[in-house]
């Protein structure tokens, strides 16, 4: 199988609830209860589930686990009924289940980790889904799954066997470049498409006073010290690297199909030498490595209206992008995918599927009801936002954690899917078909055209959800394969020190501290202690 591992018993989950187990002797054995039947069908007779929660911090007055009216939706359906066993702070969660384990006093069906997954497989300690998910998880749970190939239900399966139902990250989340539209129209450039484009904008953005004040004091870029591939994230260099083929801090396979560290790659160091002209040349924020815990970041040159493009994700208009326009209503954002390469390619790659997963104490009972509340909790969440709860979750926004099995499932793509619906809802002039959420994007597209960016948060809803979300798939986006993602033994050990050498190299070459020729040395040492190991490690994992 292919999947992160880890030695450490150790779970990391925000929000999950657990079931906590009852009197053993009051379990009989699985097998004698037939699986299958109807994904929502109620119990005859009420189930009782006890829960170990994580101690909610400002609590909705009158809401508890047990008594707020997104539980008692469940309950209602199921004839289920949740009772909290321990309530302990998140810090002390990790300790609690890992007394579990030692203990044998499992709850009935907890969230954990891909690395405690693995533990709990080897240890023998939950129930084989395998059956529960051909038999019982409902069809919009399995076309969910179904969005992300083979890649997410890989991290479960073991021998064959799925011991977990695995949450979803969702995709899309790869950076674009974002322009500054109103300094590019008064300068009279045209949008870019390439790499060389992308530099010319940069260079005008530097040296033609695209504010107007007369002062050298405008950027091209911004950028943060961690300068490529963090999926998700903010101010990286991340299109920039790909156009080389570059993909640092990633494991990912190469031309011949081996599994190498995309850092010590030879694409690095060319990508790593052209950054580095970059620099030299002004196009990137020369102050980025001594903005860091300054108070005067990246996000700070974007709200001070001093750049002129930044790469971030589809919600980049939400942060920092709203900064930038509160303070200057004449900003216009506008996002684009590129630098594309010479085939018209832009490259990105793909995170890790799997969000956690849901599993079942062995020798319990009930590993139908646990699936069954996940189906009716996925359906009233993400599919038919049935119209019974509409209003509360109209009235209760943000409540993931007041279900009982806050799981996330949804689409890798479901961002691209979110902006079709909205695109043929705004074409048609007709929204009535939209769920509650896509209505209320719906809205902020209407009133954003209206009076543009005349409110800065109803502009990022528009921008984010309209111009962002449709450039997040398309024919010419593709994706690399990362064929790893976990922590091996020597890792644990090691990474850290690592990591400290990789940052360092990639710094110093690209401020000139250092020359090109710093990576070879780097590769060198990076090689020699610890990393040939922990490669080694990595391709045994993924050919588990």
């Amino acid at each position: 199988m292919k999947m992160a591992v880890a030695i450490a018993i150790a779970v990391l989950i925000p929000f999950a609830t657990l079931w906590a187990a009852g009197d053993e002797e009051m379990h009989t054995d699985t097998a004698a209860r037939a699986i299958g039947g109807d994904p929502f069908a109620p119990f005859e007779e009420t189930v009782t589930f006890r829960l170990g929660v994580h101690r909610w911090a400002n609590a909705p007055e009158g809401m508890t686990i047990e008594d707020n009216p997104f539980v008692d939706y469940v309950s209602d359906k199921l004839n289920v009924e949740l009772e909290v066993l321990w309530e302990v702070d998140p810090g002390g969660f990790e300790d609690k289940i890992s007394l579990a384990m030692v203990s044998g006093d499992l709850p009935d069906a907890f969230m954990v980790s891909e690395g405690m997954l693995l533990s709990l497989v080897e240890a023998d300690l939950i129930t084989d889904l395998t059956e529960y998910y051909d038999k019982l998880v409902s069809p919009y749970i399995k076309d969910i799954h179904a969005s992300y190939g083979d890649r997410l239900l890989d991290t479960v399966m073991f021998d064959g066997r799925m011991m977990a139902i695995p949450g979803t990250n969702l995709g899309g989340a790869q950076q674009m470049l974002w322009i500054r539209m109103d300094w590019l129209d008064k300068l009279g450039l045209e949008a870019p498409e390439t790499l060389d484009e992308v530099i010319e904008i940069a260079r005008a953005f530097v040296q033609d006073d695209p504010d107007g004040n007369g002062v050298d004091d405008t950027v091209g870029f911004t950028i943060e010290p961690k300068v490529a591939m963090r999926y998700n994230s903010l101010h990286g260099l991340d299109p920039v690297f790909a156009a080389f083929g570059a993909f640092p801090r990633l494991w990912i396979r190469d031309e011949a199909g081996n599994i190498v560290y995309g850092t010590i790659t030879q694409e690095t160091k060319e990508a790593l030498r052209f950054v580095r002209q970059m620099y030299q040349d002004g196009l990137i924020d020369k102050e980025f490595v001594t903005r860091v815990g300054s108070g005067d970041d990246a996000n700070s040159v974007i709200a001070g209206g001093k750049a002129g493009m930044m790469f971030g994700p589809w919600w980049s208009p939400y942060w920092p992008l709203n900064l930038s326009v509160e303070n200057d209503r004449s900003a216009v954002w506008k996002p684009f995918v590129a630098p594309v390469n010479d085939a018209g390619e832009f490259w990105a790659y793909n995170q890790n599927p799997n969000n956690g997963n849901l599993v079942v104490r062995k020798g319990y009972e009930y590993p139908d009801a646990i699936i069954k509340v996940l189906n009716v909790e996925t359906e009233a969440r993400f599919a038919s936002l049935a119209h019974e709860i509409e209003e509360l979750v109209q009235e209760n926004q943000g409540t993931m954690g007041w279900w009982s099995m806050p799981l996330q499932l949804d689409y890798e793509d479901i961002v691209y899917r979110t902006y079709e619906r909205l695109d043929e809802a705004l074409r048609t002039g007709n929204p009535d078909s939209l769920k509650v959420f896509d209505r209320l994007m719906y809205d902020a597209i209407v009133a954003d055209r209206a009076n543009p960016r005349q409110d800065t948060s109803t502009w990022a809803e528009a921008t984010a959800r309209y111009d962002g979300q449709s450039l997040t798939y398309g024919d010419n986006i593709l994706r690399r394969e990362v064929a790893f993602f976990g922590i091996t033994p020597t890792m644990e050990q090691r990474w850290a020190a690592l990591e400290k050498i990789e940052d360092e190299m990639m710094l110093r070459i690209i401020t000139g501290e250092a020359g090109i020729d710093t990576f070879d040395e780097f590769v060198a040492q990076w090689k020699s202690i610890g990393g040939d190991q922990i490669t080694e490690e990595v391709v045994a994992a993924v050919n588990r």
